[in-house]
């Protein structure tokens, strides 16, 4: 999988421990660092959470790969990288029972029509949370 930042385009791949990557690179894990992808996060913040993804050799230095994704329009970005993560499962709802899961959908406004299965239940949460991304990326740019 690639990501576009600009004229860039880098490759991506899920790391071997995500949440070891991102601890060294930030201090988070990989579900805190969700969310605060999901919020507005600052060009630096998103290229810390996408460095982990990107293959040694297509890695540039933080501060370039920042001063890309701002002028690129970060709220995109960081709505992608999100996907990059959401992808990973890297959020919340690992373990969660199906009534737990319910009860975040019915939080976030997760549309369950007929939905009976946790995964189901859980992959719509999962779209819903990143539609909500995308949407304030598109809001804040």
């Amino acid at each position: 999988m690639t990501i576009q930042i600009g004229e860039r385009s880098l490759s991506t791949r899920r790391p071997k421990d995500l949440n070891r990557a991102l601890l060294a690179e930030t201090g988070c894990d990989a579900v805190e660092f969700a969310r605060m992808l999901g919020g507005a996060p600052l060009a630096g913040t998103i290229a810390s959470g996408l460095l982990p993804w990107l293959a040694e050799d297509d890695r540039p230095a933080l501060p370039v790969l920042a001063a890309e994704i701002e002028a690129a329009g970060k709220g995109e970005i960081a709505a992608r990288v999100l996907a990059l993560y959401t992808s990973a499962g890297a959020d919340d709802l690992d373990g969660v029972t199906v009534a737990k899961a319910r009860e975040i959908a019915a939080e976030e406004g997760a549309d369950l029509s007929g939905l009976k299965r946790l995964d189901d239940i859980v992959g719509a949460i999962r779209a819903r949370r990143l539609a909500k991304a995308e949407e304030a990326a598109r809001l804040g740019e």
